[in-house]
């Protein structure tokens, strides 16, 4: 035995670098994330949020005044933010503890784009959160019916569009992964 600490391995394995370094890295070279460029506050913003929400949080409600914050601030910047590879994981991670409205108004802002945000290569990510989600939340009976029709009504209009355009986006690399979750 010549080497006694030999373990099998010749070469240790680099250990890939986790999202968020990645992000925070590319931050401070000034690119901030792949897809429609988001200013330096934003991109930052959501980089903090990914730190925060790893970190975790001591109950319930604080996670729930914290998922509320975070889509405040994307206000009337749903569909720049989700086309951002940075703000679409956030937004991603987030959906499915928001609240009905927030649900809501990301279904209007994406409804009104359809085509395009389903060949997205972040954005498509989103539409089909909602469509999990809104799917998820038209089944339950605890909700109000007018609430639960909305979802009903959202997962049936993507599903139709989906269907009616099946052989645009059926070879579509984002697009596909909407109709395998339909």
């Amino acid at each position: 035995m010549e080497n006694e600490n030999f373990t099998g391995n010749k070469y240790k394995r680099k250990r890939k670098k986790t999202f968020l370094k990645n992000a925070r890295k590319y931050g401070k070279k000034g690119c901030y994330g792949r897809g429609t460029q988001l200013d330096a506050d934003t991109y930052q913003y959501f980089v903090r949020i990914m730190e925060a929400y790893r970190e975790g949080f001591e109950n319930d409600e604080d996670k729930k005044i914290f998922v509320e914050n975070v889509f405040q601030q994307t206000e009337n910047e749903e569909v720049s933010c989700s086309c951002n590879q940075v703000g679409c994981r956030v937004i991603e991670m987030l959906l499915p503890f928001a609240n009905d409205s927030i649900i809501e108004r990301y279904m209007n802002a994406f409804g009104e784009q359809l085509r395009p945000l389903c060949s997205d290569r972040f954005a498509s990510h989103i539409i089909e959160a909602l469509l999990k989600e809104s799917c998820k939340r038209s089944l339950d009976k605890n909700a109000n019916d007018d609430v639960r029709e909305k979802f009903k009504g959202f997962t049936i209009k993507i599903s139709k569009f989906l269907l009616n355009n099946l052989e645009d986006f059926a070879w579509d690399t984002y697009g596909n992964h909407i109709i395998r979750s339909v």
